[in-house]
């Protein structure tokens, strides 16, 4: 019988790979959340949880968190900052973080988060495609049949949508898709600058600069008396410390420790757990309905972004 033990640096490899693994689970089981959490909130009260306002409370929650990241990463990239990046950094982050995020909410109004999910999930395709349209970068066969079958899966739980709801699954799913467009573009526009500033900073300014849009549009389209009628109580404390807290700031440490430990790839093939963790979710907690049509759907987007991962 062999005893020999692993090399000491050898088992210190094997627990931060595992530590990677599971801390890229747990990230991707927060963001999971968001969806579940927004519609719990249209469920409790949706004349006063409007989009408008649980992005409102989530933003009030999370943008003393992104202010005090931005002045420690301050401290030691000032000098990257002139007042053109400065400027820059901080409207980056609006496509990103307010219109992506205020669209997302919308659709969420009237689909399921199941479908909302995997519509969302179907974003790298949209990445690649600006992409080459930007940069003129060569898409191969690979990404045409990932688009194709990721798409198609999700053509199928959109047609049961119609089926089961109508209309408002034709007008919550250009607000899911048009979310998804927008988050892409935000991608591609931030690339030039994490480079120069690092993703710490440059995160930190752009959900920054979008908490402040997403305040305004809050105080803009919102009359003065539903300001005064939003509670304070345990339900909007959870609402806002949910989403900040809990779907935001812990998953995007936990993920960026996990890329530190396994890499992205790895972590690119833990994050296609989402879309199953949250029809689970859906359907214990929202009572959503699950068929073969959400299996199949399911199983096809999940294969198109792996088959994209792997190009």
């Amino acid at each position: 019988m062999d005893t020999t033990k692993p090399p000491q640096d050898q088992r210190t490899t094997d627990q931060l790979y595992k530590q990677g693994i599971i801390l890229g689970l747990l990230g991707t089981l927060f963001f999971s959340f968001k969806p579940i959490i927004i519609k719990l909130s249209y469920l409790e009260n949706a004349d006063i949880y409007t989009p408008e306002t649980i992005l409102f409370l989530r933003m009030i929650f999370a943008l003393p968190i992104f202010l005090l990241i931005a002045r420690k990463n301050f401290k030691t990239s000032s000098q990257l900052l002139t007042p053109k990046i400065l400027a820059l950094g901080l409207l980056i982050g609006l496509p990103g973080y307010w219109l992506a995020s205020w669209l997302d909410f919308k659709g969420l109004e009237l689909i399921s988060a199941q479908l909302e999910r995997l519509i969302l999930f179907s974003y790298p395709l949209m990445v690649a495609l600006l992409a080459k349209i930007i940069w003129r970068q060569k898409l191969d066969k690979y990404f045409w049949i990932a688009l194709i079958i990721c798409y198609s899966g999700i053509a199928i739980l959109f047609s049961q949508e119609l089926h089961s709801i109508g209309a408002q699954a034709i007008t919550g799913g250009f607000y899911i898709f048009a979310s998804a467009i927008s988050f892409s573009c935000y991608l591609i526009a931030s690339k030039p600058l994490i480079t120069r500033l690092g993703s710490g900073l440059f995160t930190s300014l752009a959900m920054i600069g979008s908490s402040v849009a997403i305040i305004s549009h809050f105080f803009l389209v919102t009359p003065f008396q539903k300001v005064l009628e939003i509670p304070i109580n345990t339900t909007s404390l959870l609402i806002g410390g949910g989403l900040s807290i809990f779907c935001t700031v812990i998953p995007a440490y936990l993920v960026s420790r996990s890329i530190e430990l396994i890499g992205p790839a790895k972590l690119a093939g833990i994050n296609m757990t989402g879309p199953v963790i949250t029809s689970m979710l859906a359907v214990f907690l929202l009572n959503e309905h699950f068929s073969m049509y959400h299996v199949i759907a399911l199983i096809m987007v999940t294969y198109g972004a792996f088959l994209l991962s792997k190009k």
